[in-house]
């Protein structure tokens, strides 16, 4: 959407087919990437909020603090994961 687009400084054709996290923490190795991701579907598997704060880099390499908060939500007998991200960032 046009609000994360600006968050990362990205353009839309450039979340096409692409993992969020592979575009949140491009700068993060393989490793950490796969850790935040276990940590996030352990969250979620416990039916708790989800809530981490983490500084990301944005395509153009300025610096942004964000809030992520996860959770698990039923809609219409389907089990959805809604995903807010907040820019702390003082601007």
């Amino acid at each position: 959407n046009k609000a994360f687009c600006e968050l990362f400084e990205c353009e839309a054709s450039d979340l096409i087919g692409n993992d969020y996290l592979d575009l949140q923490f491009a700068h993060n190795s393989e490793q950490e990437r796969r850790a935040i991701r276990y940590e996030a579907a352990e969250f979620l598997r416990s039916n708790k909020v989800y809530r981490k704060e983490f500084e990301i880099t944005t395509r153009k390499n300025n610096k942004r603090h964000v809030e992520l908060v996860m959770k698990n939500v039923r809609i219409a007998e389907r089990q959805l994961v809604s995903v807010y991200l907040i820019d702390k960032t003082e601007k």
